[in-house]
């Protein structure tokens, strides 16, 4: 007679290496051959099933341990049981496992932290992981695209985001994390950079002057003693024939400097650039 089963209280018990009563053994087993065959099958009958999510655990060999937590990645998913879920995901990631399964197990790990615990950090640190491994995985990326949505963690999704971007040509997805980042960056100079870049990548990419004059005038606003900043506007103006619109910042930017010095240089080279509008007025 095989002994009472109500003795198995969770089928996670079963993955246990820890000693048991070999009583217990062939109840374990019979339990364990279950959860093989949904994990072949791929199926679960949500009321024959169900019963299997309140058992206790023995010692097995570890090529069983391993079946198990195959089998119960099956068995959870199904049940809608999304923590023991999410955990057994772990314990088959630190398996040795090939790069193709590893990345699979943190792809859905990352979708159940995600979509169902409540937990974007942990499901960002998954993708993160698997973009390490393969940074061409659609999934993936696809995934973090979703979270630049998260106020809270947009700006690390954004930082992983950018280097794939510029791998692949995406000029207007590059622009937008450059953006998130830029407005996340607490330090001036970096701010500028960011703003630099996205401009270069507007003119030189996207042939839009507008999108790159604007992102220099936040650069030239954030810092206007800049003069590598001040030359690129300027070019970016004179391709897109804006000059009325540089001579309107330029005046905004002197009138609220308390740089004395640096006020009077914007002054003068608006002088200097309404002479020569005028001179091709006049032409």
């Amino acid at each position: 007679t095989l002994p009472d089963a109500r003795r198995f209280r969770h089928p996670r018990q079963l993955i246990d290496i820890d000693q048991r009563p070999t009583e217990v053994k062939p109840i374990a087993r019979l339990m364990l051959q279950r959860l093989e065959d949904i994990g072949r099958t791929g199926e679960v009958q949500r009321d024959r099933d169900r019963h299997l999510l309140s058992r206790h655990d023995v010692p097995i060999e570890v090529a069983m341990i391993v079946r198990a937590l195959e089998a119960l990645d099956v068995l959870y998913k199904g049940l809608s049981r999304w923590e023991p879920y999410a955990e057994v995901l772990r314990k088959r990631i630190k398996l040795d496992l090939g790069e193709r399964e590893l990345i699979d197990l943190k792809y859905r790990l990352g979708q159940a932290l995600e979509t169902h615990l409540g937990d974007p950090s942990g499901a960002l640190e998954n993708y993160r992981e698997i973009l390490f491994l393969d940074g061409q995985h659609d999934a993936a990326r696809a995934a973090l695209e979703g979270l630049l949505d998260n106020a809270e963690i947009r700006s690390e999704a954004a930082a992983i985001l950018e280097p794939i971007y510029e791998e692949r040509g995406d000029a207007v997805n590059l622009v937008r994390a450059l953006e998130i980042l830029q407005s996340s960056e607490g330090d001036s100079a970096k701010r500028v950079l960011t703003l630099r870049k996205i401009a270069r990548i507007a003119s030189e990419s996207l042939s839009d002057p507008t999108q790159a004059f604007n992102a220099l005038s936040r650069a030239l606003k954030d810092a206007p003693e800049s003069n590598e900043t001040r030359l690129e506007i300027e070019h970016v103006a004179s391709d897109a024939n804006a000059w009325p619109k540089l001579v309107a910042l330029y005046g905004e930017i002197a009138e609220g400097l308390s740089d004395a010095a640096l006020s009077r240089d914007y002054w003068m080279r608006i002088a200097a650039i309404n002479e020569q509008m005028n001179q091709v007025d006049s032409a």
